[in-house]
């Protein structure tokens, strides 16, 4: 089966998240800005896209409660980052394309300190997809 032959099947089963082998890796360096180049340690799940969204929110709320912010008012209500980006990552997945899997980011403690791909798994929520990569990634170090 060629390529295409395999793109066109899987676009007739529907949307898929098809993580990114370079975004499952399970160790190296973080290349997030508030962690860049901290090594950390990780693990692929798989976890619906609202448990996603509810992990990342509780971060976020927290983020922004320090930051003497109003927080969202719940998992759901953010707006795309890029309405562009929306369609770019739609396409993708009904194409079943590899995109970057999601993160969560944890201390030692396993208190999650960082996220990113909410758009990722709001957009694999609002498509259906009930179940996506997760990468989860422990800070070697706090």
């Amino acid at each position: 089966m060629s390529a295409l032959d395999a793109r066109n099947f899987q676009a007739s089963l529907g949307p898929t998240f098809v993580p990114d082998p370079q975004s499952t890796k399970t160790s190296g360096t973080i290349h997030m800005k508030r962690f860049f180049g901290k090594p950390y340690t990780g693990v692929q799940v798989q976890m619906d896209p609202i448990e996603f969204l509810k992990k990342a929110f509780v971060q976020v709320c927290e983020l922004k409660k320090s930051q003497g912010k109003t927080p969202p008012k719940d998992y759901l209500d953010f707006p795309p980052s890029e309405p562009s980006m929306f369609k770019r990552l739609k396409s993708r997945m009904r194409g079943g394309q590899p995109i970057d899997a999601p993160v969560l980011i944890l201390d030692k403690s396993g208190k999650i300190i960082g996220h990113n791909g909410r758009n990722r798994a709001f957009l694999a929520h609002k498509l259906g997809i009930k179940s996506i990569p997760v990468m989860l990634k422990t800070l070697d170090t706090n």
